[in-house]
């Protein structure tokens, strides 16, 4: 993918199913990033007093440009109202049509996510692909396969550890709510020990699993990028290591969209 050279100011927003993000990027610098719990409902007044947030030592005025995606559709009129009240900046709503440089391998490629997108558009402006991105967050852990050609072959979809944990602690009475942490053992002594190697490592076995598989398909190793605030925990417990991590892969993914639609 074509190298584009970042020199505007930016603000990038992922609304999805845990977590809103919001970065402020100026040129290829992130000044500013803030997270928050999505809600299942907002306003747009609650909306924007989230953007003013994240800026309080920014003049949101001054922004050339916004770009956003969203996978939580009941949020997404709320949200565009109080981004249409920014009227200096260029704004792009990621959806399908707009400029990738990908192409998307899915039977469907409207359904792909646009974060996993933006993931994706992220990873291959700074590497070649064959590659696999894992995301793990609070709710979902997944795994994308691009190939040299620049195309999204596929992914998996997983049940992130900290949801299964909270499920279980809720259908059974006896199970304890508890906080993940790297663990040295192969086998718990205690129920909450257990639980975590069950949960954590097995998912950290299962993406070993998957990767192996897939490397098998292509018939050789692939590139691994790492995203999501339980990546780290969640790859101390892999055997396969990863290329490269990036917590804020999302946004860049989005200003890099941004780029190749707005200028």
């Amino acid at each position: 993918m074509k190298k584009i050279v970042w020199s505007k100011q930016l603000l990038s927003i992922m609304i999805s199913n845990a977590e809103t993000r919001i970065c402020y990027i100026q040129g290829e610098t992130i000044r500013a990033a803030q997270s928050f719990s999505t809600p299942q409902h907002i306003t747009a007044d609650e909306a924007r007093a989230q953007l003013d947030t994240c800026m309080q030592d920014h003049d949101i005025q001054t922004l050339d440009g916004i770009v956003w995606a969203s996978v939580v559709p009941e949020l997404t009129y709320s949200w565009q109202t109080a981004l249409k009240q920014i009227k200096a900046a260029k704004l792009l709503y990621i959806k399908p049509g707009i400029k990738t440089g990908i192409k998307i391998g899915y039977d469907d490629p409207a359904a792909f996510g646009s974060d996993r997108l933006a993931h994706a558009v992220a990873a291959l402006s700074q590497l070649t692909g064959p590659l696999v991105i894992i995301d793990a967050n609070p709710i979902t852990t997944t795994l994308d396969v691009i190939d040299a050609h620049n195309t999204i072959c596929g992914g998996i979809i997983s049940c992130a550890p900290a949801l299964a944990a909270a499920t279980l602690a809720r259908h059974a009475s006896k199970l304890p709510n508890f906080e993940f942490h790297a663990s040295a053992h192969s086998y718990g002594h205690n129920t909450t020990e257990a639980l975590q190697l069950g949960l954590l490592v097995g998912e950290a076995r299962k993406l070993d699993s998957f990767i192996a598989d897939i490397q098998t398909d292509f018939g050789r190793e692939l590139l691994v990028i790492g995203t999501g605030s339980a990546c780290p925990l969640l790859t101390e417990h892999m055997r396969t290591a990863l290329t490269t991590y990036e917590l804020q892969l999302v946004h860049l993914g989005l200003a890099q969209l941004w780029y190749l639609n707005c200028l």
